[in-house]
């Protein structure tokens, strides 16, 4: 992926790409404070304490009146997700300390680590509906995000326990996620939006 942004904008002396570990990015000192600092789909891959920390740093690193946007799956409610520990008990996989790849709180609660630092904050959630095809299209989906620390739990794919747990996951998710006639496979599946711009001391 960093490849291919680069080769993008190899003729752009001000866009430049590097690969480091979010949870320990504060940028050095030295370096000029940020505009904007935006994240797709990566805060929830920490929990949520990490966060409560994470959050106020990066707005540490933006100017005054500079802002943070991300966006994160809330797929809590959602059969997707939720079988997931069913499939685990049902194959006696003890999955007690893996923790879910998703949203773990409510909006209220980024709002209150957000707010002290933030003149605005706005939240939403939208929920998308997509249309999905293949032989078990939602299993797929969530075969190389959400499902992966289940799996390793087991022992990787590879494993007895591991296969077993993904056959008996796969067969749920064929059930709570039915073909429609023409053949496709409605997934409803839910993201947690957040823009804030930090306050102008």
């Amino acid at each position: 992926m960093l490849d291919r942004a680069r080769a993008v904008h190899a003729d752009s002396a001000k866009v430049f790409y590097e690969q480091q570990d979010f949870e320990a990015f504060a940028g050095s000192t030295s370096e000029k404070p940020l505009d904007v600092i935006y994240s797709n789909s990566a805060l929830h891959w920490v929990s949520f304490e990490v966060q409560k920390t994470l959050l106020p740093r990066l707005l540490s690193r933006l100017v005054p009146g500079g802002i943070i946007a991300f966006q994160i799956p809330d797929t809590r409610v959602q059969p997707s997700h939720l079988l997931m520990r069913t499939a685990a008990a049902a194959t006696n996989l003890p999955v007690e300390s893996v923790r879910w790849v998703t949203c773990e709180r409510d909006p209220r609660d980024y709002y209150e680590i957000l707010a002290p630092h933030c003149s605005q904050v706005t939240l939403w959630s939208t929920d998308y509906t997509l249309v999905l095809n293949g032989e078990n299209p939602v299993a797929d989906f969530t075969a190389s995000t959400g499902l992966g620390p289940y799996i390793d739990k087991a022992g990787g794919p590879d494993s007895d326990a591991g296969k077993l747990f993904v056959e008996k996951y796969r067969q749920m998710i064929a059930e709570a996620y039915p073909k429609n006639a023409d053949g496709a496979t409605l997934f409803n599946f839910k993201r947690f939006f957040a823009v804030a711009t930090k306050k102008v001391l």
